[in-house]
């Protein structure tokens, strides 16, 4: 049974919870897009310049992927704070996450070069999860510095809440 009173950290009043604070906030560059972006010029650009008119037309309709992706990569929101990292996606159904920083084992980070053209890079999260036993923090500027600002808000959660990792 837990005691609801008992202090979390040393030193403190029983009951007394340090405050959840924002660290960082942001969202995916659309850079990620660029496979569809491509794709869709591609094929209006021939279909415009192979077909008649009427079937040109139809090459329009690559606009409704190139848009969904936009819309899914517009709409996905991170969020990190003292003690949790939030990742809100969807345009039209919201689907919320949450990963508890102690329940992160291990970090990475990576950036193609397209990614590093646009200074932005990938960081991967390996966590013991159940939910989201992986995690990508997608096309983000600056990532090295918040893939070391998370492993730091790690260690710190790790350490206030006792936790250790057993290999």
């Amino acid at each position: 049974m837990v005691n609801d009173d008992a202090p979390i950290y040393p030193g403190t009043a029983p009951g007394y919870r340090r405050p959840e604070t924002a660290v960082w906030q942001g969202k995916p560059n659309q850079i990620i897009n660029w496979r569809i972006f491509g794709l869709t010029a591609v094929v209006i650009g021939l279909s415009g310049y192979l077909l008649p008119w009427p079937w040109s037309a139809l090459s329009l309709l690559m606009f409704l992927p190139l848009l969904w992706q936009y819309a899914v990569a517009a709409t996905t929101r991170y969020e990190l704070s003292t003690q949790r990292l939030t990742v809100t996606r969807g345009p039209l159904w919201k689907r919320t996450s949450e990963i508890e920083l102690y329940r992160i084992e291990d970090t990475g980070a990576d950036a193609n070069p397209l990614y590093r053209i646009a200074g932005v890079g990938t960081v991967h999260l390996f966590t013991s999860d159940r939910s989201d036993p992986t995690l990508a923090i997608e096309a983000i500027p600056d990532y090295e510095h918040h893939r070391d600002t998370i492993r730091d808000l790690v260690e710190r959660a790790r350490r206030a809440k006792g936790v250790r990792i057993i290999e």
